[in-house]
């Protein structure tokens, strides 16, 4: 009669906690080796398994370590919070920090930030401004920064032409609000439509015949919408009037100017370097105008 399965398990695991091999065990069985084989291989296993130690273990090992810790020459230092290694690393900052000069250097600073901000603030407001308004200056102002950040002249030659384009349209907005224009704004007018010229004959000499047709659409287009400005009806109606066929007579010589450089480039030079351009020379000179030297001085 066989024996039992548990009978013949038993007596396998004992062998093989003896140190036999599992094959050895198995070579001795008659039957059942595909139900025994797993099971020795599950409990040769778990011998190789280590024990878990008890949960006082590590509290008894933190205390040997700490026990080694003072008999090698004092308590163990605590651990430092992280904000306070910060706080060490910035500590000699914080020493400059309290010195007089560094906190006025830092205070001009944010003042020159701050003041920089409101500038870009107000030139971003100011762009639909006209002359009289609070706030044409800053537009002004704008318009001078980005002029001097312009070195390339044929650059700046199509923006003064812009420019001129827009003290134009100043003038236009004027008329149709029923606003008087005064003499500086003509002013500023004239001199624009002037630095223009004078820019243009700086410019790269492949580029000039662009800038005078370029000068000559732009003046043309802007005397065809003056033209078509009629001064108000009220009191001071002559003024106005006189103010608008000014502004027309001055396009209409920096059109004529501009024509007659695209036939005559050499002629349109020696003017501009003579400066004898003078667009508008029988109006008074405003304030807040391009001041624009010869070519000479412009191209150095």
């Amino acid at each position: 009669m066989s024996e039992h399965f548990s009978t013949v398990l038993d007596r396998a695991l004992v062998r093989l906690r003896g140190g036999e091999s599992i094959e050895s065990v198995l070579a001795d069985q008659t039957s059942g080796h595909d139900r025994l084989a797993p099971l020795l291989l599950a409990a040769q296993e778990l011998s190789t398994l280590r024990p878990t130690p008890a949960p006082a273990a590590p509290e008894a090992g933190l205390a040997a370590f700490l026990e080694h810790a003072r008999s090698l020459g004092g308590e163990a230092a605590p651990e430092r919070l992280p904000w306070c290694r910060l706080a060490e690393r910035f500590k000699p900052s914080r020493e400059l920090w309290l010195h007089p000069q560094t906190r006025l250097i830092a205070g001009v600073m944010v003042a020159l930030v701050l003041l920089l901000t409101l500038m870009e603030s107000a030139i971003a407001m100011a762009g639909t401004s006209l002359p009289g308004d609070l706030l044409y200056p800053a537009k002004l102002a704008g318009e001078e920064i980005r002029l001097s950040l312009t070195s390339d002249q044929t650059t700046l030659a199509r923006y003064r032409l812009t420019r001129a384009k827009f003290r134009a349209e100043e003038i236009e907005s004027l008329a149709q609000a029923g606003r008087p224009i005064d003499e500086a704004t003509l002013a500023r007018l004239n001199r624009s439509l002037e630095a223009v010229l004078l820019s243009t004959a700086a410019a790269n000499p492949s580029a000039i015949s662009h800038l005078l047709a370029d000068i000559e659409e732009t003046t043309a287009e802007m005397t065809a919408v003056l033209a078509g400005l009629e001064a108000p009806a009220d009191n001071g109606n002559q003024h106005q009037a006189h103010m608008l066929e000014q502004a027309r007579l001055s396009l209409q010589q920096a059109q004529q100017l501009a024509d007659a450089g695209r036939a005559d480039v050499y002629g349109f030079l020696l003017s501009a370097r003579l400066g004898a351009f003078g667009i508008g020379n029988s109006v008074a000179e405003g304030s807040n105008v391009d001041h624009v030297a010869p070519a000479d001085a412009v191209s150095q």
